[in-house]
């Protein structure tokens, strides 16, 4: 009995100070930062956390603060730290788009090449879209019938890493058949379409621009993108950028 009585007692004295720790105003957060953050506001971060000045630090359940910050779409991962007595540190990683996969509805894909996000109009990014692809060809299971999605996405990446001398391009289609299409747009004075280049680019005047077909078929694209910096280094010196 006196063993019962004892652990009973130190349970009780426990709880006790567990309560007193937790609701004390000396470990109410006075300072929450919160760091890695470009799209979402400090506002928009703390809320979808749930959390709030003068909050107890101690109080806060640190992995459901974790939890709640990665169901937000543009948040892929987020780390919590509490900073005794009044601090809670907060580091976010955003999701990075680099397209927008055309699946009946547009969804944005990240650099991992997950789907995370439909787009809204009040997004305001400014990526390639990719057509041609289904959702039975986003299934890394599966390499043959990913193969076009690893394609599309080898080519995104390479479209990155060039970036500093190939724009943005709007548009890349992806066929079964023929492999992969990127489009782009050249000012009409800037492209003059002749016999020798038919088959290489294929256009349409939209908008004042000239839609331009970059055929790069299936494999070797590491080659086929320095062809094309070289291609369209040599256009925007010799017959004007190129526009898009």
């Amino acid at each position: 009995m006196f063993l019962f009585g004892s652990i009973a007692g130190t349970s009780i004295l426990l709880i006790l100070a567990h309560d007193a720790v937790t609701q004390s105003s000396y470990f109410d957060a006075h300072t929450i930062t919160v760091q890695g953050n470009q799209r979402l506001s400090k506002e928009r971060i703390l809320k979808q956390a749930g959390l709030k000045l003068h909050d107890n630090i101690l109080s806060v359940n640190v992995n459901t603060l974790r939890h709640r910050l990665t169901m937000h779409p543009w948040i892929a991962a987020a780390e919590i730290e509490r900073e005794l007595p009044d601090a809670i540190h907060i580091r976010i990683k955003e999701r990075v788009p680099i397209a927008i996969v055309n699946l009946n509805r547009p969804f944005y894909i990240d650099e991992e090449g997950e789907i995370f996000k439909r787009v809204e109009s009040s997004d305001k990014v400014r990526v390639p879209v990719v057509t041609g692809l289904s959702l039975s060809d986003i299934d890394f299971n599966d390499s043959w019938r990913s193969r076009l999605f690893r394609a599309v996405m080898e080519a995104l990446r390479l479209n990155r890493l060039h970036q500093d001398m190939i724009p943005l391009l709007p548009r890349i289609h992806v066929d079964k058949e023929m492999g992969l299409t990127l489009y782009a747009f050249f000012s009409p004075h800037s492209q003059s379409v002749t016999p020798e280049c038919v088959p290489t680019f294929a256009g349409r005047i939209h908008a004042g621009r000239r839609e331009v077909a970059i055929k790069v078929g299936f494999g070797d694209y590491g080659s086929k993108y320095s062809r094309l910096r070289d291609m369209i280094s040599y256009l925007n010196k010799e017959r004007g950028a190129l526009s898009l």
